[in-house]
C-alpha cells in the first residue's frame, strides 16, 4: 500500500472540505422583495462585481407580511444578511441596535448631494445612515383606459379636478362609460383619501394628519371637506371588487372597467410580453395632485451579522447607476437618486422622475401611510379599518367619518 498516496489523498480531502466549508460560511443572504425573473437578473449582477458569495431570494408577499416575516426571524436569532424592508421601518430596526452603520458608504458616494433631503431622513436615525434607497414607488397614480377619454369624433384630457372627474363619470362628453375598478385590498380606499388630503389641503395639512398625528387638525372641518369628497366616491367604491390586483389591471386593459387608483407597483401587471406599457394605458396624478408626489420607499439593510467589508461593498453595489436603473426598470418604480436619466424608462416613470424632483423642491415630496411610509404599522391598519368602515357604510355621514378617523387613530397611538 502506498501510504504517500493515502496521506495525499487524506490531505487533498481536507483541504477541499475546510474550502467548502468556507464557502458556506462565506455565502450570504439578501431577501428582495421582487419575483422570481428581477432575483436572478439581481444574482448575476451582484455575483458579477462583488467579491463576496450572496444569495438572492425573493420574497412572495406584502410589506406588511414581510416586516412580520423579518421581525419573526429577528426573535429566533435567524436574520438574513441583508434585505429589503419599507422604510418606515429602518428607524426601528436601526435603534435596536440590529442594522449595520452605511455612513461610510454613504460619504464615500456622496448620497447627500444624490437624494433629496426627504429620502436622506428616511433612511438615517441620529444622523447616521442605516439603508441604502433603491426604490421609489408613486402612490397616488389613476390609471385610466384611454377609451373613456376618446370617441371617433371627441376627446377630453383626463381630470385633472375632482369637479372634472364627477363630470366625467356622470357626463361623459365622450358617451363612453366610465367605472371605477375596486380590488379586495384594504389599502385602496387609503390611497384614495391620504391623495384627497395631500392635493386638497396640501403639505402641511397632510404633515398634520398622517405624520404628527394632529388630533385637532384631524377631526376639523377641512378634514371634513376630504371626507365629503370621499363620500361622492363611495357609491362607486362600495361595489364588489376584483379578489386581487391581476384581475383588476386586466379588467383595465380589457376596457371592463375604465378607472383604477394604485400605486405604480401595478404597472408590471399593464405590461406586454415584450415588456412594453400598452399605449391603452394612460397614468395621472389623482385629481388635484398634479404638483404633489406620496411615495413608497423600499431600501435594503445590513444586519448585523454582516462584516463592514462586506456591508459597504453590498451597499455601494446597490446605489450604484446601472443597478438602480435595471432594478427599477422591471419593478415600476423609479430611483431615489436625483441624478439618473430617464433614458429607457416609460412614458409614465418620466413623468413620475420629473414630478418626484419639482415635488421634492416645492415641498410636496411626502411619504404614503397607506403605502407604510408615514406612520407605524398599528397606526396603518387602523386607518385602513376607519376608511373601509367608512366606505361601507352608507348611512355615516362625512363628519362621522372624520371623528372615526381621529379617534382611531389616538387609539392606534397609544397602543404604540
Amino acid at each position: 500500500m502506498n501510504m504517500t498516496k493515502i496521506t495525499k489523498s487524506i490531505v487533498s480531502s481536507i483541504v477541499l472540505s475546510a474550502a467548502s466549508i468556507s464557502s458556506a460560511v462565506m455565502a450570504m443572504d439578501l431577501v428582495m422583495a421582487t419575483d422570481e425573473e428581477n432575483r436572478s437578473v439581481l444574482q448575476t449582477t451582484i455575483a458579477m462585481r462583488t467579491d463576496n458569495q450572496w444569495n438572492v431570494s425573493a420574497y412572495d408577499g406584502s410589506n406588511l407580511a414581510m416586516v412580520d416575516d423579518i421581525r419573526a426571524r429577528a426573535v429566533t436569532s435567524t436574520l438574513p444578511n441583508a434585505a429589503q424592508i419599507p422604510g418606515a421601518t429602518i428607524r426601528r430596526w436601526a435603534a435596536l441596535g440590529f442594522i449595520n452603520n452605511l455612513g461610510a458608504s454613504a460619504y464615500s458616494g456622496s448620497w447627500q448631494t444624490r437624494l433629496p433631503k426627504t429620502i436622506q431622513e428616511d433612511i438615517s436615525f441620529q444622523d447616521n445612515v442605516f439603508a441604502v434607497p433603491t426604490q421609489i414607488h408613486r402612490s397616488n397614480w389613476m390609471w385610466m383606459n384611454d377609451s373613456v377619454l376618446h370617441n371617433d369624433t371627441q376627446s377630453i384630457n383626463p381630470p385633472r379636478t375632482w369637479a372634472s372627474f364627477f363630470e366625467l363619470l356622470n357626463n361623459n362628453a365622450t358617451g363612453r362609460q366610465a367605472n371605477i375598478i375596486t380590488v379586495n385590498d384594504p389599502s385602496q380606499n387609503a390611497l384614495i383619501l391620504e391623495a384627497l388630503i395631500l392635493g386638497l389641503k396640501g403639505p402641511e395639512f397632510y404633515q398634520k394628519t398622517f405624520i404628527e398625528f394632529d388630533y385637532t387638525v384631524l377631526k376639523s372641518e377641512d378634514m371634513v371637506d376630504v371626507f365629503k369628497i370621499l363620500e361622492k366616491l363611495r357609491p362607486m367604491l362600495a361595489r364588489p371588487g376584483y379578489d386581487d390586483w391581476q384581475s383588476a389591471s386586466q379588467a383595465l386593459i380589457q376596457g371592463k372597467g375604465q378607472i383604477l387608483f394604485a400605486g405604480d407597483w401595478i404597472k408590471p401587471l399593464f405590461v406586454d410580453k415584450d415588456g412594453a406599457l400598452p399605449e391603452s394605458i394612460v397614468c395621472e396624478p389623482l385629481p388635484e395632485a398634479s404638483a404633489t408626489f406620496l411615495y413608497n420607499l423600499n431600501s435594503v439593510v445590513l444586519f448585523k451579522e454582516t462584516n463592514d467589508k462586506s456591508s459597504d461593498e453590498l451597499a455601494q453595489l446597490l446605489f450604484t447607476e446601472q443597478l438602480l436603473t435595471d432594478l427599477n426598470l422591471r419593478e415600476g418604480s423609479i430611483p431615489a437618486r436625483l441624478d439618473i436619466s430617464p433614458w429607457g424608462f416609460d412614458r409614465c416613470a418620466v413623468r413620475a422622475m420629473r414630478e418626484f424632483r419639482s415635488s421634492h423642491t416645492i415641498n410636496t415630496l411626502q411619504p404614503s401611510l397607506a403605502a407604510g411610509m408615514a406612520a407605524p404599522e398599528g397606526v396603518q391598519k387602523s386607518v385602513y379599518e376607519a376608511v373601509n368602515a367608512f366606505i361601507t357604510d352608507n348611512s355615516m355621514t362625512a363628519e362621522e367619518g372624520t371623528k372615526s378617523l381621529a379617534k382611531a387613530i389616538r387609539v392606534a397611538i397609544y397602543k404604540i
